[in-house]
């Protein structure tokens, strides 16, 4: 079977980038497949190249809120959509990641019963749009969303890592799957840490999405001795490295790391991953299942699916976002707690739920692919 991944935001050194991994199950399996991407890495702000992909031009952005990123997404999704009208005939199954609308929409006119839709992020409401900009906005919102799940509801199967995604989507469940994202795991044996202090982590984008204000308040309420590292950069870098020098929180900034080495040494002296978002309607993140393949339970705000699966399974603590006494308290409560045993519970959890072996099948099963002895 002949496959095109379309996928924007396809990241080759990422081992938790949804379509490489993707790829990456399907290539394994006989599958003939091909990328179609941008020549913009999102994640780490540069021109990129790929061997054996089709990396389209697009315009380079620096912020994640700005006219120039919009200018980039929209002129991508157009050369996404021709190119796949121009390959329809080339292929035998059309692999379409969203948030990107217009790519999705197209396919599902010429190759239908070929779509298979992968919502990765479902836009415009899981960005961190201003309240009162959506309100005076309101009508574009709507057209947006509705155009989306028009798009999505006409493939021919959808499949996400969030079960809210798949019931916002508009698709019949009939052709819905939840998937989680599958990883090799990295588990960390005998982690490293300091008498005394507690070390918490961050990994991925530093932007407006994520709930930095309320942890930092939460650390200097506390009145604990807490290490912060941060693995990542964005927008928002100086004004978090302004914010933890004011209030004279012990930190440091590693910049953007892929190498489980480098990886695996900062988190064996990590004690929780911070999973904290000002707002999102995502119910899994890509830094929370890093985490938890590093050994790691976590500080999370993030509802739907994640909360749940912290509650119920001892994976670390949920905190309301925005809400310093909420965060405090959790900070407060881990003192509390066995650690050995919370490591062990995320362990465990990783290996029924997240692992490459879990989730290999279920891709396959979308695919249409039955393995044959």
């Amino acid at each position: 079977m002949k496959v095109l991944i379309v996928a924007p935001f396809y990241e080759e050194s990422d081992p938790l980038s949804r379509p490489r991994y993707i790829n990456q199950v399907l290539n394994s399996e006989g599958f003939e497949t091909k990328v179609l991407t941008s020549n913009f890495s999102h994640s780490k702000g540069v021109f990129r190249n790929i061997q054996g992909a089709f990396c389209l031009k697009t315009i380079p952005y620096k912020k994640n809120v700005s006219i120039e990123r919009f200018l980039s997404h929209t002129v991508l999704s157009f050369k996404l959509a021709f190119n796949v009208w121009k390959n329809r005939n080339d292929f035998d199954c059309f692999y379409v990641t969203y948030p990107l609308t217009l790519p999705g929409l197209l396919t599902s006119f010429i190759a239908r019963d070929k779509l298979i839709s992968d919502i990765v992020d479902l836009w415009p409401y899981s960005l961190p749009f201003n309240s009162k900009l959506v309100k005076v906005f309101y009508p574009i919102f709507f057209i947006w969303d509705v155009v989306n799940r028009f798009s999505i509801s006409r493939s021919y199967k959808v499949i996400s890592l969030s079960s809210r995604f798949l019931i916002n989507s508009g698709a019949n469940s009939n052709i819905c799957k939840q998937i989680l994202l599958g990883s090799d795991h990295n588990f960390i044996k005998d982690k490293k840490f300091e008498k005394g202090r507690i070390n918490i982590v961050y990994i991925g984008n530093i932007g407006q999405l994520y709930d930095f204000d309320t942890l930092c308040k939460a650390i200097v309420a506390s009145g604990l001795n807490i290490h912060f590292d941060i693995i990542g950069k964005g927008d928002r870098e100086d004004w978090l490295k302004a914010m933890l020098n004011n209030l004279g929180i012990s930190s440091s900034f590693h910049g953007v790391i892929y190498s489980k080495d480098k990886l695996s040494n900062i988190l064996s002296r990590a004690h929780l991953g911070f999973n904290g978002f000002k707002s999102t309607t995502a119910s899994l993140s890509y830094k929370s299942v890093t985490y938890f393949s590093y050994s790691t339970p976590i500080l999370n705000s993030m509802t739907s699916d994640l909360w749940d699966y912290v509650e119920c399974h001892s994976l670390g603590f949920n905190y309301v976002q925005g809400n310093v006494d909420s965060l405090n308290n959790c900070l407060l409560l881990f003192n509390k707690v066995n650690y050995q045993s919370l490591k062990s519970n995320v362990e465990s959890f990783f290996t029924d739920n997240l692992s490459d072996n879990a989730v290999r099948d279920s891709i396959l099963e979308v695919f249409n692919y039955e393995k044959t002895d």
